[in-house]
């Protein structure tokens, strides 16, 4: 069960306590967050200014295991239609049918209701 502590001292306080297992650390390009497992909760603080940030992981106990994730800058989510979106994909995707794409099943319906006689051809349609 996840509780939010706002403030830096009381987050400091909890994981000092006997319970307090293990910090798991995450930086976005936004903010960090520092997460305290308990036995009961698992809490959270998240710090937007990086200098209180790496201030606050020295302060941390010794005992506790930290762990620590950099979320990936460069990632943008997944594609919606990767044939369509991502080109890279739409190489691949022909490779794996045959050459062209137009192995498949002849006259596809999408979902946009319309047959196609490929993926190479709903590729250049859309």
């Amino acid at each position: 069960m996840p509780k939010q502590i706002h403030e830096i001292k009381d987050f400091l306080l909890t994981a000092r306590r006997k319970d307090a297992r293990s910090v798991r650390i995450k930086r976005s390009k936004d903010a960090v967050k520092f997460k305290v497992r308990c036995s009961k909760y698992l809490y959270t603080l998240c710090v937007y200014d990086t200098e209180k940030a790496n201030k606050l992981k020295q302060s941390l106990p010794p005992g506790l295991s930290v762990q620590e994730k950099i979320k990936n800058p460069n990632y943008e989510g997944k594609w919606k239609v990767p044939w369509i979106d991502n080109p890279a994909v739409a190489r691949r995707a022909d490779h794996s049918i045959g050459g062209m794409g137009c192995m498949g099943n002849l006259n596809q319906t999408t979902s946009f209701g319309i047959g196609f006689n490929c993926l190479h051809s709903l590729r250049t349609v859309m």
